[in-house]
Parts: structure tokens; sequence; C-alpha cells
């Protein structure tokens, strides 16, 4: 497991946990902006597993559980640490650009593994 994928997977798995902290603790107004964050989230957990099988189908079965695990942890902390010193809604409007930008480094990260 690279040190590229590892760091792929947090930034991913970090912005897309921030929007699900966020729209659990929503407490605006717009619920435009609450929808865009349930339909992030869910467009997130959607391609996050779509990856985590790809990278089961490069490597050994037990690597993305691993690459969850860290990301859960890792991720977790840093993002929250990051809502409390940045502010949440600034992280998650930098999510909507950050979850996607992650999950293409993740998939070139894995894509790279073979070739």
């Amino acid at each position: 497991m690279s040190v590229s994928l590892v760091a792929a997977w947090v930034t991913f798995f970090g912005f897309v946990n921030t929007h699900q902290r966020h729209a659990k603790n929503f407490r605006g107004a717009s619920q435009s902006f609450l929808l865009s964050l349930h339909i992030s989230v869910a467009l997130g957990s959607l391609i996050g597993l779509g990856l985590l099988v790809y990278y089961f189908m490069q490597v050994a079965w037990y690597f993305p559980f691993a690459l969850f695990a860290i990301g859960s942890v890792v991720g977790g902390v840093l993002f929250g640490l990051l809502d409390a010193l940045i502010g949440q809604f600034a992280i998650s409007m930098l999510a909507f650009v950050g979850w996607p930008a992650g999950a293409a480094w993740v998939f070139q990260s894995i894509h790279s593994i073979n070739n």
C-alpha cells in the first residue's frame, strides 16, 4: 500500500465524511444546500465503494479493509480538526471539489499499481 494511495484515500474519505457530518449537524435554513450535502454523501459513498472494489481486484482481499480503516481513523480525526479550525461551512464548500479530486487521485494511485 503506497503512501500516495493512503494520502489520496484519507483526502477522499475526509471530504466525504465532512459532508456527512455537516448534513447530520445541519443548522442552516437552505434545504437545497442540505439536499446537495445528502446527494454528495450518497455519490461519494457509492464511488468510495467502487474504488474499494477496484482496489480489491488489483491486490489482496484484505488491503481494501486496511485502507478503509486508515481512512476512517486518520481522515475522520484530521478533517474533524479542520472543521474546528477553519469552520464546517468552509470545509464543506471545499469538499464539493475536494472529494471528486480525491477520488480521481485514489483511482490513479490504484491504476498505477500494476502499470
